[in-house]
């Protein structure tokens, strides 16, 4: 199952809005006037291109319209001024081999505004992989800083000063692997589609770069791509490996889906003893696939002692939590009274939701 990227939750939970946004053009950044503040002539890059040149003005002008109506209140009409500078900074984009780091602040600007994280996670990369001396950058630093989760926004009220910001933030940055989790996100990004074409091989790349500086997230997610075999040749082992070191920093569909391998004897040996572990970790974790797993191991005696009361509790919690195949396992607890005393009500209650849910078991 898909989970919403870090830095998307950020994002989505911090409510980034004009306050919060890359330095402008005659905007604000932190909350007081700034203006833009003037690179390092060093590190200044003309732009060559006229199309380039024209499409990053014109954006620019126009995120700088956005960023006036947030600042007036006019939430819609600013996004919808962002989403029309994105457009306007296409015919920059277009070039798969864009070099010039000017385009790619700028996108990492419109994505802050409109909340795409594929494209702050880009504008990321490209910009590290361009021109690393641009970490001198407070607009940078503010993309950076929003990629590593960091809570920046009362901080940074408590710095009025604009250079001490840039230097507050870099001593932020250092504390934390900067890129990975923009490495993450473009993995996301081409494993499910979504900005790009769908690239499961590009989609590996930047989990495993991810996932060898300790991701935990890249790792689960690489784990799946071998389970499946989606840009790489299908290798169960190789998948039990990552999903061990995803389970082991604690992620919850890592955990169920060792337990699975263990139990299906897919890269590990079969044992059942280790499913159930694994199973009642991630199932403790709130994880309802695991809850309803481990009620099937107990309703079997499968590495546990058989014991229908815990199976159909684990089933009920599972159930409760919209697990459809817990359901209808619950519904059959409740006809045949194992666990639970027989209530053909209660049965027929637990086996229309699983039915809704398009269980065919439920169904006859």
């Amino acid at each position: 199952m898909r989970k919403t990227p870090r830095f998307v939750r950020f994002v989505q939970s911090t409510g980034i809005l004009a306050s919060f946004l890359l330095c402008l053009p005659g905007g604000r950044c932190s909350g007081q006037q700034t203006g833009r503040a003037p690179l390092d002539p060093q590190v200044q890059r003309p732009l060559s291109d006229r199309k380039t040149a024209l499409a990053v003005a014109t954006a620019h002008l126009t995120l700088a319209d956005a960023e006036g109506a947030w600042n007036n209140g006019d939430k819609a009409h600013g996004e919808d001024l962002a989403r029309q500078a994105r457009r306007q900074l296409l015919p920059a984009l277009v070039d798969p081999r864009q070099d010039d780091v000017e385009v790619w602040r700028l996108l990492g600007g419109i994505a802050n505004a409109t909340s795409n994280v594929c494209d702050a996670a880009f504008a990321f990369e490209a910009i590290q992989r361009l021109r690393p001396d641009y970490s001198r950058d407070g607009r940078l630093m503010s993309l950076m800083a929003q990629l590593n989760q960091m809570p920046i926004q009362d901080k940074v009220k408590a710095i009025p000063d604009e250079r001490e910001t840039v230097v507050w933030f870099m001593e932020e940055v250092k504390k934390v692997p900067s890129a990975v989790i923009a490495w993450t996100g473009l993995a996301e990004c081409y494993d499910f589609g979504d900005g790009v074409p769908q690239n499961y091989p590009e989609a590996v790349t930047w989990y495993r770069k991810a996932a060898e500086k300790g991701d935990a997230e890249a790792m689960y997610n690489l784990g799946g791509l071998y389970n499946r075999g989606q840009g790489v040749p299908q290798d169960y082992q190789q998948a039990a490996q990552w999903y061990r070191q995803a389970a082991e920093k604690g992620v919850a569909d890592a955990m169920n889906n060792l337990g699975s391998a263990y139990y299906n004897g897919q890269g590990v040996p079969q044992d059942y003893q280790q499913a159930a572990q694994w199973y009642r970790q991630a199932a403790e974790k709130g994880d309802a696939v695991a809850m309803n797993s481990l009620g099937g191991l107990y309703h079997n005696g499968q590495g546990v002692p058989r014991d229908y009361q815990q199976a159909a509790q684990w089933s009920r919690q599972a159930a409760e939590k919209g697990d459809a195949d817990a359901m209808n396992n619950l519904g059959n607890a409740y006809y045949n009274g194992r666990g639970v005393t027989r209530d053909y009500q209660q049965a027929a209650q637990w086996y229309r939701q699983a039915a809704e849910k398009g269980v065919a078991e439920a169904m006859y």
